[in-house]
């Protein structure tokens, strides 16, 4: 076995024994959609949505952490941080109107976070996440 497949299982021993669970939630835009039909369409749940993971999440012990850098270097504000191993589900920071972020709900608390910035390691997605 080599040195990755070894730090993989570590991390997955690790997301099952610390972790809670989560539904993600991912959005696409249907122009169909809406209350009226005079609306211009509305964000729907993909049809894999949503999805049950098992993730761990930290949050920040002073306020200065709440503040990170993106992959941009510009600096990101978040409640919360979500660790998920890479291949679990696909997780999207919103864009304006382009795109709507990925959604996270607690499971155990109904707490919603919102997904601000992701960060693509090797084994480990890191998600900044802002409460709903």
């Amino acid at each position: 076995m080599n040195i990755g497949s070894q730090v993989e299982h570590a991390i997955s021993r690790l997301q099952e024994q610390l972790g809670q669970d989560f539904d993600v939630i991912n959005y696409e835009f249907d122009p169909d959609a809406g209350d009226t039909p005079y609306a211009d369409g509305d964000w729907v749940e993909t049809e894999t949505s949503p999805r049950s993971v098992n993730a761990r999440i930290e949050f920040p012990d002073v306020e200065r952490q709440r503040e990170t850098a993106d992959g941009s270097g510009a600096n990101v504000e978040s409640d919360a941080t979500i660790y998920i191993e890479t291949d679990e589900v696909s997780v999207t920071p919103g864009t304006a109107d382009e795109t709507r972020a990925t959604e996270f709900v607690n499971t155990r608390t109904g707490v919603r976070y919102r997904t601000v910035d992701v960060v693509h390691q090797t084994y480990v997605r890191t998600v900044h996440v802002e409460e709903l």
